[in-house]
């Protein structure tokens, strides 16, 4: 049986106007799922904020944080990682696979000590759901909420977390993790975007999106 810290993280990021989920099932498939409003105060700033984030072609994260910074975080990790693998392919060399979604969650982790800023992140990668803190630590997880609407997306995933769940059970909870996150959290909102990874990494990416489920305001 997993236990609390194996399934939600040492860690949980208080940053505001965000609901995100994931899970990882035995077979290393990964789903993220997150909500896509952006706030500035009381203010909707955008109802489809996209707080998924493609890294490379088999490894993503999910944000939590000022969208701003979230964005720029990602957005050089993406090129670091990006100039990294043109040097790999011109040195003949490849990335062995287990190691890039904890190489590409400490390179998110060290931008965040540097930078300073206060984001959160879920990363999905080699058959692994990590997270990564505002501090800068790493943890991998089976199952983890991030934000402001964490607490009841995580009790959502704590009563129905299964160790031999389906794809689908997974991806049903993992949306209905940050549904719940939305109708119980002021800050969060809109819609909902689940992203599945699947365990081949042949295999295509699964990207949903669930309608305005509504939130406090």
């Amino acid at each position: 049986r997993l236990s609390l810290l194996l399934l939600f993280g040492a860690f949980v990021a208080a940053v505001e106007a965000t609901t995100l989920a994931g899970l990882q099932l035995e077979s290393g498939c990964v789903i993220l799922g997150a909500d896509t409003r952006a706030t500035g105060g009381g203010i909707v700033a955008d109802k489809r904020c996209l707080k998924l984030h493609e890294l490379t072609h088999d490894c993503f994260a999910a944000g939590a944080g000022t969208s701003a910074a979230c964005d720029e975080v990602t957005r050089s990790a993406k090129i670091e990682l990006a100039l990294e693998r043109l040097k790999d392919e011109q040195r003949g060399h490849e990335r062995v696979r287990p190691f890039r979604g904890r190489a590409v969650a400490a390179l998110l982790a060290r931008k965040l000590r540097r930078s300073g800023v206060e984001s959160a992140f879920l990363v999905a990668g080699s058959g692994e759901l990590l997270l990564v803190s505002p501090e800068g630590s790493v943890e991998a997880t089976r199952c983890a909420a991030v934000g402001s609407g964490r607490d009841p997306a995580a009790a959502e995933l704590f009563a129905r977390y299964r160790d031999d769940m389906s794809v689908e059970e997974a991806q049903e909870l993992v949306r209905d993790a940050v549904q719940r996150g939305i109708r119980e959290d002021l800050g969060s909102g809109s819609s909902v975007h689940v992203w599945t990874l699947p365990a081949d990494e042949e295999a295509p990416i699964e990207r949903r999106f669930f309608e305005d489920v509504g939130s406090g305001f």
